[in-house]
Formats: C-alpha cells, structure tokens, sequence
C-alpha cells in the first residue's frame, strides 16, 4: 500500500479546508452581490459575462467541490492502476513491484501539491470575482494576472521536479 503519511493527510485536510473557505467566502459576500453577477471577463479584465447571484455562487461551489473529490478520487486510484495506464519515462522500471511504491508516492505527492494549488487558485479567482462583484468594478486588475502567473510558475516547477525525477534512466536499468 502507498502512502505518504501524516504529510498526505495534512496535504488532504488543507484540499478540503481550501474548499471549506471558499464555501465561506461565498456565503459571506452572497448578501452583498448584486441580482445579476459579473462571472466571464476579456482579456483586459472587463466583464463580458453575466449570470444571476445564486448561478454563480452554486458554479463557484461545484467547481471547488468538484476538484477537491476529483483530486480525491486520483489518489485513491492512482496505486491501483495497471502499469498500462500509466505513463511515465522508463516505466516498465518504476512500476515494477520493487520500485512501485516510491514511484506512487512521489506521484501521490505531485497529484497533492497540485490539487491544493489549483484549489489555492480557484479560491483566490472565486474571491477577486467576487469582490469585483460586491464593489461593482466589473474589471479584473492586476492581482488576477500576479495570481495567475504565479500558479502556472508553481505548476511548471512541480512538472519540471516530476520530469527531472523520472527523466533519467535508472542506474541499472539493463536487467529489466
């Protein structure tokens, strides 16, 4: 059995409370949003979408819970796939039985890292969305794009570590 710990469970525990304040923050701020909500904006952060309070709030509620169980579900799958249906440089090497169980965790630990990124992420969307509702200044800054592109460098990093891991042959790869 792959595990990782008290590390997985506190990965687990911060997905879910990730949701659990942006289930807050929208019932917080859901007296304060007006009838007809800004929920798509341009590329120069101007609102080009509209959709009603209680629309919003329930799309906004489904997608964080929806990523929170679909991260779930990868990880109580992830050790019981078929070496088939995984794909990774040298394969046939780390998911041999002896090496099978470092190479699920260090997946199990990118699939945490990046389900409580993308959840930090949706939170942080979901809040300045709201916010630029309650305000009623229908533009998205520059806090979006600083929010953006520090996810996107986060997620590049934790790739290239992945791809650097599995990447080289392993030592004694020949008697495979």
């Amino acid at each position: 059995m792959v595990t990782l710990g008290k590390r997985k469970v506190l990965f687990r525990f911060s997905l879910w409370l990730l949701v659990g304040v942006g289930v807050w923050i929208q019932l917080h701020f859901y007296p304060q949003l007006p009838a007809k909500v800004a929920i798509h904006f341009n590329a120069l952060g101007e609102a080009d979408g509209w959709a009603t309070r209680a629309a919003f709030v329930r799309f906004n509620l489904g997608i964080l819970f929806g990523m929170a169980a679909l991260f779930e579900v990868m990880i109580v799958y992830l050790p019981k796939l078929p070496v088939s249906a995984v794909n990774l440089p040298w394969r046939e090497y780390w998911l041999r039985p002896e090496h099978r169980d470092v190479a699920m965790a260090y997946l199990m630990r990118y699939l945490l890292w990046l389900g409580n990124l993308t959840l930090l992420f949706l939170v942080g969307l979901s809040y300045l969305i709201t916010l630029t509702n309650v305000y009623r200044t229908y533009r998205l800054g520059t806090v979006f794009w600083i929010l953006f592109f520090l996810y996107i460098a986060a997620i590049a990093i934790l790739t290239i570590e992945l791809l650097v891991r599995f990447w080289r042959p392993p030592r004694r790869f020949g008697d495979v």
